[in-house]
Formats: C-alpha cells, structure tokens, sequence
C-alpha cells in the first residue's frame, strides 16, 4: 500500500485551436487540496503551440500497486479577442507503479512505410504498410491482467493505425487508429484492464505468432518501430518514495505508470461546444 507520497508531473499542453490563445489557466481538485496551474500565452505557429506545466500531487492512502486513481481537472481558456473565456473539464486516470512482464517487448527499431503519392496525384494515396511479427512459445493464456507494450515514433502520429492479430483466428484489434495525438512518440503500456479493446484479448494463448500492422495513411512525414510486445503482468514494481509528514509543498519524485503520459486539451472541441 502507498502512503503519503507525492511526485512532480509534468504536463505538456498543446494549442490546437488555429487560434492564438492569451491564457491559459487549469486546477485539479484531489480531496481538500486544489492543484493550480497557469500557462501564458502561446500562439498557433509550429514552435508556440507547446507549452508546459507541472503539478505535484498527493496518492490516495487507499490506492495500492496496480490500481487507478483519477484526477479531476477544470480548465479556462482566454483568447483576449473579445469572446467569453471557455471553460472545460477533464479527468484523467493515473496507475500506480510500473509492471513487471512476463515477457520483455521485442526490439524492432524499424522505418516504417510511409504513404506514397498515386501517379499524377489523382484518387488519393496509396498507404504504407508494414507487418511485424513476433513468436512466443508461452502457453499461458492471457489472464485478468495483461499488456501490450507499444513504443512507436512518428513526427504526425495522426497518420498512423495500428492493430494486433493474435496467433490463432482472424480478429483483429486496433491500438491506435489516426489519433489526435500531439507529441512525436507514443511509449505505453496499453493494460487490459484500462483498455477495452485490448481486453478482448483476454483468454488467448501466448504462443503462436503474434502480428502488429502499422498502416500510414498520409504522405510526408516518416517513423519507426522502437519495440513492442504483448504479455501477463506478474507485479508490480514500486518505485522510491518520500514520507510526507511535514505538509512540505514538495515531494519525491515516483515512477508512475500513466495511462496519459501526455495531457493534451483539445480546445478545437471546447471551441465547437462553445460556439
């Protein structure tokens, strides 16, 4: 059980509005404590429109290895063009110490394909795809908690599907499918407990060969597969702590596992609602 622990997080949020934002401003609420952060101006330019912030907060006494709390966030967004301030809310899961896998995620270190251009530039592109596989003799079958290990970089990640197909049968699940998806790297342990679509997975035997298709969509930008894998979760690992027992604002820093490694407010929505 964890205890009395804090640890700095750090947020990086991206303006994808089109528009020039003036302030930025957001809390969480966790029990009696509201965690505030503010953010100055950033523009819409390729170089403004990331900004970052940091928040230290507080595990629940009650939340033990492996689990998910969540943080409730609310937001302003001031475009100092004569329009109301929109506001937002958010909650955002966090998991507690990072897993331990029965198996270690392959090294693939791999380009991906990336779309090509059609003859004369007519009826769209043709998609890059590139299939990997990975061979496991484990017969144990994936049981109530498990993971699959991802790690891709891409400079526009929204141009990427990616989907896994079991050794047995033709299903087929999608792990990330054109996702909105700001940063240039997605590094994640998608667990099933968290993640519906990989939950479907659960009964299927390891062993086999596993296949993981990434399909690009769009012409331009080009990645690769660092690693990833698939496999039972046997523990946990906690990471070092400090005691909190002198209300000090600071705190240790924890290896937590986040499910969103990345906060990201999507003010293009905020702004469709608030129109």
């Amino acid at each position: 059980m964890v205890k009395d622990e804090k640890a700095t997080i750090p947020l990086d949020i991206y303006n994808i509005s089109g528009k020039s934002i003036n302030k930025f401003t957001g809390s969480f609420e966790q029990s009696d404590d509201v965690i505030s952060f503010n953010v100055g101006v950033f523009g819409n330019s390729f170089s403004q429109k990331k900004q970052q912030a940091t928040i230290t907060v507080k595990v629940p006494d009650s939340t033990q290895c492996g689990e998910a709390f969540t943080l409730n966030a609310e937001t302003v967004t001031d475009f100092n063009n004569q329009q109301v301030p929109t506001q937002d809310e958010y909650s955002i899961p966090f998991v507690i110490c990072t897993p331990k896998l029965t198996h270690i995620p392959k090294v693939e270190n791999s380009a991906l394909i990336d779309a090509t251009s059609t003859e004369g530039g007519l009826g769209g592109n043709k998609i890059g795809v590139k299939s990997y596989l990975l061979t496991l003799s484990d017969t144990a079958v994936l049981n109530n908690d498990f993971s699959v290990s991802l790690h891709i970089k891409h400079k526009r990640m929204s141009d990427l599907k990616v989907t896994l197909t079991p050794p047995i049968g033709d299903r087929e699940i999608t792990l990330l499918a054109y996702e909105n998806i700001q940063q240039d790297e997605f590094n994640q342990q998608l667990m099933s407990r968290f993640n519906q679509e990989v939950n479907r997975l659960k009964g299927e035997s390891l062993e086999g060969t596993w296949t993981l298709k990434v399909t690009d969509r769009a012409v331009g930008e080009s990645g690769e597969l660092v690693s990833w894998g698939i496999a039972n979760i046997s523990g946990y690992t906690k990471p070092e702590t400090t005691k909190d027992n002198s209300n000090r604002s600071g705190g240790g820093s924890l290896g937590w596992l986040s499910l969103l490694v990345l906060v990201v407010i999507k003010l293009r929505e905020t702004l469709i609602k608030n129109r």
